[in-house]
C-alpha cells in the first residue's frame, strides 16, 4: 500500500525500471522499428544488443562475434545507447515523442556527426525529437542536413559525395531551436533558414578558441 502511494521516482524512471524488470518478456514483441535499431547499432555501437532468456543485457561486439558481454563490462557509449535500440526494437510507435538530453554524451566527435545524422533519421521515420545539446560538431552536421534539401541540381552529387542519404536530411520547417541562457526565465528562438541556424553563444567560443589557438601558435612557432 505505501509503495503504491509513494512515488519515490519521477515518471520516465519508474517506467524505465518497469521495463528493466521485464525485458525478457518485452524483448518478445515484434517491433516496427527494429530496422532502425540495426541502424544505430550497426552504424555507431558497431555490435549486437541481445536480450537473453534470463531478462539479461548483453553487447556482441562485431569485431568479436563469438564474445557476449554483460552490459556493465561495456563502453560508456553502450551503456547510454542501450536503452534507445532496445526502444525502437520492442516499444517505438510512429509519432512518439524521443527525448534525449545530450545526445553527444559519451561519443566521440565522428559519432556525434553520425548521431546527428540518426536523430535526423529518426524525424523522416515519424517520430518527433527534442534534444538539448551543448555540441558544436551536432549542430553544425544538422546544418548540414538542412542545406542538402535545398532544391539544386547540385545537391544530389553532394549527397553521394560525402556519404549522406536522403531520408538523413531536413527541411528548414522541420527543425525547431531555441536557446536557454544563464539567468534567463524564458527561452530564446533561434530562426532556422536554408542554411541552417546558429547559436551565439557557441559560435563565440569556438571563435575565440581558434584565435588564441592560432595566436599561440603564430606567435611561438611559425
Amino acid at each position: 500500500m505505501l509503495r503504491s502511494r509513494v512515488n519515490r521516482y519521477p515518471k520516465p524512471i519508474r517506467d524505465n525500471l518497469e521495463i528493466a524488470e521485464d525485458l525478457a518478456h518485452l524483448s518478445q514483441r515484434e517491433g516496427e522499428f527494429d530496422y532502425l535499431a540495426e541502424e544505430l547499432e550497426q552504424g555507431i555501437l558497431k555490435g549486437k544488443i541481445e536480450i537473453s532468456p534470463e531478462g539479461e543485457v548483453k553487447f556482441i561486439p562485431n569485431n568479436a562475434p563469438t564474445q557476449s558481454l554483460a552490459l556493465y563490462l561495456t563502453s560508456s557509449l553502450v551503456k547510454s545507447l542501450a536503452n534507445l535500440v532496445f526502444y525502437l526494437r520492442y516499444l517505438a510507435h510512429r509519432g512518439d515523442y524521443i527525448i534525449i538530453d545530450e545526445p553527444e554524451l559519451n561519443l566521440h566527435p565522428d559519432n556525434q556527426i553520425l548521431m546527428a545524422r540518426f536523430l535526423g533519421r529518426l524525424v523522416n521515420a515519424g517520430f518527433k525529437i527534442i534534444a538539448s545539446t551543448h555540441s558544436d560538431y551536432i549542430i553544425r552536421e544538422m546544418n548540414t542536413l538542412i542545406m542538402l534539401t535545398k532544391p539544386d541540381g547540385k545537391s544530389a552529387d553532394l549527397i553521394k559525395e560525402y556519404g549522406y542519404a536522403e531520408n538523413q536530411l531536413l527541411k528548414p520547417e522541420q527543425v525547431g531551436a531555441y536557446l536557454f541562457k544563464e539567468n534567463s526565465q524564458r527561452s530564446e528562438i533561434i530562426e532556422v533558414s536554408e542554411t541552417g541556424l546558429n547559436i551565439e553563444t557557441i559560435d563565440k567560443v569556438v571563435d575565440d578558441l581558434n584565435e588564441s589557438s592560432e595566436g599561440v601558435y603564430f606567435t611561438l612557432f611559425d
